[in-house]
């Protein structure tokens, strides 16, 4: 895994309320990325919906010892539409 030490505690957080409730998710990618010069985790995940499928986006940066996290979700079928626009969204980010 490409997380290192300063964001797997807040991983394994953001990991851990999903293990409180009974979610059905496939985790379809995760590591880092540089925003602004610093390090951000993210992870894409699929979750069920009553009646489909959801495509989720989270995103988290430690700004001052407080956690930054935006999170992104679509439905599957817009996926391929909003994924690239998310990116874009993630790396316009300002993080100072």
């Amino acid at each position: 895994k490409l997380l290192t030490l300063i964001f797997l505690p807040v991983f394994c957080f953001g990991q851990s309320q999903f293990d409180t409730v009974s979610i059905d998710r496939n985790v379809l990618n995760e590591g880092l990325k540089i925003i602004s010069g610093k390090k951000a985790g993210y992870f894409k995940f699929e979750s069920q919906a009553i009646d489909q499928k959801i495509f989720n986006y989270y995103f988290f940066t430690v700004i001052d010892g407080r956690v930054l996290i935006f999170t992104f979700n679509c439905t599957q079928r817009l996926r391929n539409k909003w994924e690239s626009i998310a990116d874009e969204i993630v790396a316009s980010l300002q993080v100072q």
